[in-house]
């Protein structure tokens, strides 16, 4: 796209001097406007019409989106893209137009996905846009780099996200459900006390943005908030505006589109202010913990990264009271204190909102399936303790111990992808997607969204909300939870892709399902969620904002009711 501005600026320049003999130095005005029309008219023209025509990519079957100019400035949504997968004969790779006209390759088969998750990752990078929005927030964490960075970060920070560690941290993640619990229940208490004829109406993501920043800062890197208590706190008050959907925030990620990393991060306009403010906020909070825990481990004797699961000498109680950050600061380190701050930034902003809107949308689920929402509250009641309970604990063998919370939580994922879109740009020459060669430069796309959504891998009811997907039942009729939704071979790989796939994965996967589970099963375990509007046809009563991440758009409000007896 530079190198497409440049030269079709020169080109516009030399037409404005030598074809109608304006001078800049003479008429600097009429010149400079000349040029910058001239430059629009080649530049549309070359993006929308020539440039098409002569793209190596042409071969490819082209998905339907009506006419250029109604959609030059949009980047299909994940909708769109499970339209061009359902619509558009292909042999597994589709050409489509972005925003500016740029073009995209949809893999839609799971040897495609296959190709660029497992077999060649490192011959893609994350497209631009993605680095400028994301690494504004997190710095140089693993979220942005790319090539032998990625691979250096991940392998600092693979020991720490060790089921064998990360298992600690679930009596924790209890701890602030609980609190969320009973907060709740005061807010519905003062309700019931001020509107006794109306139930409590929740605002669901407001509250579990509150709650998972709590869970998230303490656990990922050891920072206390306090949101679910005192949301009017500074910390709490910041975090949330770095996934704002305001008109400005949107406004701003469309400058990322345009501008170069330099200028972008240096535009003088309230949003990027906003964004600065954030990042100082928490490298304030963060970085003098991170050098008081580096000073106190490098006192103690170093974990071997390398070893079996039995081989370190040290329990369990030695990780009770610790954070990700803390568990990494065991092992012998190879991240400096700018590369561990990047870090933090990067699980909170991974973490915290991700597991936020899947816990969204799983409480929306269960609103509009009571029954459903009823016989998950009865194996939570009869396997945890109530969260009313001082002495209560949960632990990760008792949560995982529960089929259909694990069910639920699959096919709320399956449904609801907090990140619904995957893309990746070709930085390296002799690339193939199903043997095809794919041009250095190209952007490709896994819509997770579609693929989570297309009948020929899910059936005929796939748009429906069904937790039994990922059920199997023994011959004595004992529920099993299964992964894989009943997938077998790629497709179990490759077509449920929540937290991707490959050396590309969510490296945290094992925290947020934790994580998602205990909070979804603290809240159903507790209240009865219903729907503002009974009537309201699943699907069409919320408006899904395709931003970042998967959000309903304008928040999501549920009643909600304590059920007694537990």
């Amino acid at each position: 796209m530079a190198l497409t501005f440049a030269a079709t600026l020169m080109g516009a320049a030399c037409v404005a001097h030598f074809g109608l003999q304006y001078n800049f130095l003479y008429q600097p005005a009429i010149f400079l406007t000349l040029t910058l029309s001239i430059q629009l008219v080649l530049l549309t023209w070359w993006l929308a019409y020539l440039a098409p025509r002569l793209s190596p990519l042409r071969r490819f079957p082209l998905a339907s989106q009506g006419p250029w100019w109604k959609t030059f400035l949009l980047e299909p949504t994940p909708t769109d893209l499970q339209r061009f997968m359902d619509e558009t004969p292909n042999d597994g790779l589709i050409r489509y137009f972005g925003v500016f006209h740029g073009e995209r390759l949809l893999l839609t088969k799971p040897q495609a996905t296959k190709d660029i998750m497992l077999l060649q990752p490192y011959n893609y990078n994350k497209i631009p846009v993605s680095k400028k929005l994301i690494g504004q927030l997190t710095g140089r964490g693993l979220l942005v780099v790319d090539q032998d960075e990625h691979k250096r970060q991940r392998k600092s920070l693979n020991p720490a996200f060790k089921f064998k560690y990360i298992k600690n941290l679930f009596p924790r993640f209890w701890f602030h459900a609980t609190q969320l619990v009973q907060s709740l229940e005061k807010e519905i208490d003062m309700t019931n006390r001020e509107r006794s004829a109306k139930l409590p109406m929740v605002d669901v993501d407001g509250w579990m943005m509150r709650a998972t920043l709590d869970i998230m800062a303490a656990t990922g890197f050891g920072v206390k908030v306090n949101a679910i208590q005192a949301p009017d706190s500074a910390l709490a008050k910041l975090i949330p505006l770095s996934n704002s959907t305001s008109p400005q925030a949107s406004f701003y990620r469309l400058l990322g589109f345009l501008l170069p990393e330099w200028v972008y991060l240096r535009v003088p306009i309230a949003r990027r202010y906003e964004l600065d403010q954030v990042v100082k906020a928490l490298r304030d909070a963060t970085m003098p913990l991170i050098q008081s825990k580096k000073a106190e481990f490098s006192k103690q004797k170093s974990l071997d990264p390398e070893a079996e699961d039995g081989d370190n000498k040290s329990t369990s109680r030695d990780f009770a009271e610790t954070d990700v950050i803390a568990t990494l600061l065991r092992f012998p380190q190879q991240l400096s204190d700018k590369e561990l701050l990047a870090q933090s930034m990067s699980i909170l902003l991974a973490g915290q909102d991700t597991t936020s809107v899947a816990t969204t949308w799983a409480l929306y689920l269960m609103a509009h399936h009571p029954q459903i929402q009823s016989r998950l509250r009865q194996e939570v009641r009869t396997s945890l303790p109530s969260p009313a309970r001082t002495d209560g604990s949960v632990d990760a063998s008792l949560v995982e111990s529960l089929p259909y919370l694990a069910a639920i939580c699959s096919e709320t994922l399956r449904l609801f992808p907090p990140a619904p879109i995957l893309r990746r740009e070709v930085v390296k020459a002799g690339t193939t997607i199903l043997d095809e060669h794919i041009p250095v430069g190209t952007q490709v796309i896994t819509s997770i969204w579609g693929t989570h959504r297309t009948r020929h891998i899910w059936g005929p009811d796939v748009l429906a909300f069904k937790p039994e997907r990922f059920l199997r039942y023994t011959e004595d009729g004992k529920a099993k939870f299964d992964s894989h939704g009943g997938l077998q071979g790629e497709a179990a790989t490759y077509c449920l892709l929540p937290f991707g796939a490959g050396v590309r994965s969510c490296i945290g996967e094992r925290f947020a399902r934790g994580e998602f589970a205990i909070l979804l099963a603290a809240l159903v375990g507790n209240f009865e969620w219903t729907l503002i509007d009974p009537k309201a046809k699943f699907g069409e009563d919320v408006k899904v904002n395709f931003g970042l991440l998967l959000k309903p758009d304008g928040g999501l409000f549920l009643h909600a009711s304590k059920v007694e007896g537990w």
